[in-house]
């Protein structure tokens, strides 16, 4: 009886894969298919990031490079800064308002340096997960990227979701699915609970199909991602490919064939900038003890 209930649970389709797979076509249509097509999957080892020091505040700083780096954005002007230290900066947000969804604040620029250099911020607290650091930096870079788009896949409510779609576009799918959501037990005294944490806009199972999507497109082998990814979010991707590969297999096709922007087309966002008028819908980064 529960094996025929297993099978069917698994032949329910993955979460918004059609809008994700729009949401891709409008990622090539603005920053082009040779930016994809030299995206690398970026995978948490020492082969991407050969951090080999003692010193965290190092660690921090050579982890956030090797991300830029990955990301292809290294003629960006940026400096990592501590949500601690970021009173103590005259800065200028970019967007309108702060958001506590995909990243942890507004776009924020140096308003002192010349030229204008963003600033990408983190909370000491997200030091402990390796896997939320690089995709919290990494969804800032999107979201730079992407603020001056003028059509957002489903209307501009859907931005924050398109940010992190871009976050695996760009090839950090396994940190954006670690860190999706994070659930642990802790001990404090005679205090004993759980604590559990979601990040960014898209469910889980939405970020395991997004990060598929990117798999098959540049014909990475399941077991290559599997190896990398926590438990749910391993039996998500895979349960995406397959359904992807078995039911999309034309519409996999045509992003394959499709031709956008030039490359370069990933522009540095002037501080002065309007940028788009966005809502608070789709935003989510829960924390419960």
């Amino acid at each position: 009886m529960f094996a025929k209930l297993r099978s069917a649970f698994t032949k329910e389709p993955p979460e918004g894969v059609e809008w994700l797979l729009q949401a891709y076509r409008g990622l090539l249509d603005e920053w082009g298919d040779e930016y994809f097509r030299e995206a690398a999957l970026v995978l948490p080892n020492d082969a991407f990031y050969p951090v080999h020091t003692a010193r965290p505040e190092q660690a921090i700083q050579q982890v956030f490079e090797l991300t830029v780096e990955h990301a292809g954005l290294e003629d960006w002007p940026l400096r990592l800064v501590c949500e601690d230290a970021y009173s103590e900066i005259q800065a200028l947000s970019h967007l309108p308002g702060t958001h506590q969804g995909a990243v942890s604040s507004g776009l924020r620029f140096d308003a002192a340096s010349e030229p204008a250099t963003m600033l990408i911020t983190y909370v000491r607290d997200d030091l402990s997960s390796p896997d939320g650091f690089v995709y919290q930096c990494a969804a800032q870079l999107a979201t730079a990227a992407l603020c001056d788009v003028q059509q957002v896949p489903g209307g501009k409510r859907r931005f924050w979701q398109y940010v992190d779609v871009a976050v695996a576009f760009m090839g950090f799918g396994i940190f954006a699915c670690n860190a999706s959501f994070v659930f642990q037990g802790f001990q404090d005294g005679l205090m004993e609970g759980y604590w559990c944490q979601r990040r960014g806009a898209l469910t889980p199972g939405e970020c395991a199909t997004s990060l598929a999507i990117f798999a098959a497109l540049h014909g990475i082998p399941a077991r290559t991602v599997q190896r990398h990814l926590s438990g749910n979010p391993r039996a998500a991707f895979g349960q995406a490919l397959k359904h992807l590969q078995q039911h999309h297999a034309t519409d996999l096709d045509d992003l394959g064939r499709l031709r956008g922007a030039p490359v370069g087309s990933l522009s540095f966002p002037a501080a002065d900038a309007g940028g788009l008028v966005l809502c608070d819908e789709g935003k989510s980064d829960s924390q419960t003890r």
